[in-house]
C-alpha cells in the first residue's frame, strides 16, 4: 500500500488546526473509527503522541479511550484511569497513588499510596485490609515498631485464630489480659493475668490482692531471687538478695534472718578415742554475716563416763578459728542429757572482721559458761563452716557421747 501522507522529521512536521479524520476501516492509519480533536494534533517525533484539550479543563489536557475505557490526564489532577465507565484510579502530579471510586480524588501526597479496599499479600482473594498468606512459616518482618490501637478482640494484632491454632485455646474471661503459660499451649492459669481492680496474678487467675503468685511445685519454686547488688542506702519496704542472706528493711534498718539451718538428723556417737571429733557442720556463704547479725548454734543429747575423772571439751569453731570452748564437769555420769548453746554477735565484717561470742553448757545437772573477752576475728567475705568438736580426755570404753538434735538460726539488724 503506498501512504498517503509522508511526514518529514524537519521543523514544522506535521501541523493541522480544526479536525483530524482518519479514513476507512481497513485504510485509516487511526483506526476503525473517526477520530476527532477540537484542538491540535501534532506529532513531534514518531516516538509519542500529544493531544491539548485546552477547551475542556474539567476532562483534563490529555484523552483517550475506547468506549467506557478512558484516561485522562490534567497538570493538576494528574492521571485518572476509568476501565468501566468509572474513575478507579489515579496517579498525582507529585507520585502518589490512589485506588478506588472514592479514593481517587483524594491526593496522597508524593510518594504515597491510598487503597480504598482490601489488600491481599500471597492471596487473590483478600477479605481483610490486609490479608497476607504465606507458604512459609514467617509471614511478615518488620524492622521498627509495630503498634496496635484496641486489639482486643479475635483476628487483631497479634491474631487470636492464629495462637489458637499452634497449640490450645484462649481462656475466655471477662476482664484481664493472659500471657502463653508454657511456650507451646495457652493455658487458664496462664503466666500472667491482670484484673481490671489492678490485681496481678502470676500463675494465678483470680488474684485478690495487689501481687498474687500461684502454688509451685516440687521443680519450680513459686518465687526466686537473683543474687545481686544490695542497695547503698537501705529503702523501707525493700527486700534484697545478695547471696549470702535475703534481707529485708522494714524501717531504716536492713534485717536478716535465716531460721533452722543445718537441722540434725541422724546420731553421731564419739566414743573410747582422746581425738578430736566433729560432731556437726553447718555452712557459712560468703557475705552472709552482717553488722549486728546474731548466730545462735543449738546441739544436744546424752553421754556417760567411764568414772569421777572422765570430761570431754566440745570446740565451737568457724573455718580453722576457735570461736568459743566449753569443758563439762567430771563426774560420774550414766546416759545424762548435756546441751551446748553458743550465741555471737557480728561487730564488724569484712576480710578481717569481728565477731564476740559466749556459750551456755548444761552437763547432767551442772551447768556451765564461758563468754570471749575480746573479739574473734574472722573472714566474713569468705564461705566457711562452722564446726563442733568433741574430745575426751581419756579412751575408755565407758566414755561415749552422743548427738542427737542440734540447729543454727541467723538473725539481726545490719545497723546503718
Amino acid at each position: 500500500m503506498t501512504p498517503t501522507c509522508l511526514l518529514s522529521r524537519q521543523d514544522p512536521k506535521l501541523n493541522v488546526a480544526g479536525n483530524v479524520r482518519g479514513g476507512t476501516s481497513g485504510n485509516s492509519i487511526f483506526g476503525p473509527s473517526d477520530i476527532d480533536f477540537g484542538g491540535t494534533f501534532q506529532i513531534n517525533t514518531p516516538d509519542y503522541l500529544r493531544i491539548w484539550e485546552t477547551t475542556n479543563a474539567v476532562a483534563g489536557a490529555l484523552r483517550f479511550g475506547v468506549g467506557n475505557v478512558q484516561i485522562y490526564g490534567h497538570s493538576t489532577y494528574g492521571l485518572w484511569f476509568r476501565p468501566d465507565g468509572t474513575t478507579r484510579m489515579a496517579l498525582s502530579p507529585s507520585g502518589g497513588l490512589s485506588l478506588g471510586s472514592t479514593f481517587y480524588s483524594t491526593n496522597p501526597g508524593s510518594g504515597n499510596a491510598i487503597i480504598e479496599g482490601n489488600v491481599g499479600i500471597g492471596t487473590t482473594a483478600p477479605s481483610h485490609q490486609l490479608d497476607v498468606v504465606s507458604s512459609d512459616a514467617i509471614a511478615a518482618r518488620f524492622d521498627g515498631r509495630v503498634i496496635g490501637v484496641d486489639a482486643v478482640n479475635a483476628n487483631e494484632f497479634v491474631t487470636k485464630s492464629q495462637l489458637d491454632a499452634t497449640s490450645g485455646t484462649l481462656p475466655t474471661t471477662s476482664e484481664g489480659y493472659t500471657l502463653r503459660g508454657n511456650g507451646s499451649a495457652w493455658q487458664a492459669t496462664s503466666s500472667l493475668f491482670v484484673k481490671s481492680d489492678g490485681h496481678v496474678g502470676i500463675g494465678y487467675t483470680s488474684p485478690t490482692s495487689l501481687l498474687h503468685i500461684g502454688a509451685g511445685t516440687a521443680t519450680v519454686a513459686p518465687l526466686k531471687l537473683t543474687s545481686g547488688t544490695n542497695l547503698t542506702t537501705p529503702q523501707a519496704g525493700a527486700f534484697e538478695y545478695d547471696g549470702g542472706a535475703l534481707i529485708f528493711t522494714p524501717a531504716t534498718d536492713r534485717r536478716s534472718v535465716s531460721l533452722a539451718n543445718g537441722v540434725i538428723i541422724a546420731d553421731t556417737t564419739v566414743a573410747n578415742t582422746v581425738a578430736e571429733t566433729t560432731v556437726y557442720t553447718e555452712s557459712v556463704s560468703a557475705n552472709e554475716l552482717y553488722k549486728g547479725s546474731k548466730w545462735h548454734t543449738r546441739i544436744s543429747g546424752y553421754y556417760s563416763t567411764a568414772n569421777s575423772s572422765a570430761s570431754f571439751t566440745a570446740k565451737l569453731k568457724i573455718g580453722n578459728t576457735v570461736v568459743e570452748t566449753l569443758t563439762s564437769v567430771a563426774e560420774n555420769v550414766n546416759n545424762g542429757f548435756w546441751r551446748l548453746e553458743f550465741f555471737f554477735t557480728v561487730r564488724d565484717t569484712g576480710p578481717t572482721g569481728a565477731i564476740r561470742a559466749s556459750v551456755d553448757g548444761i552437763f547432767s545437772t551442772t551447768l556451765e559458761t564461758n563468754a570471749n573477752t575480746s573479739d574473734v576475728i574472722i573472714d566474713t567475705t569468705a564461705v566457711e563452716d562452722i564446726t563442733l568438736t568433741i574430745q575426751w580426755n581419756a579412751a575408755n570404753a565407758g566414755n561415749t557421747l552422743t548427738v542427737t538434735q542440734g540447729h543454727t538460726e541467723i538473725f539481726g539488724v545490719t545497723q546503718n
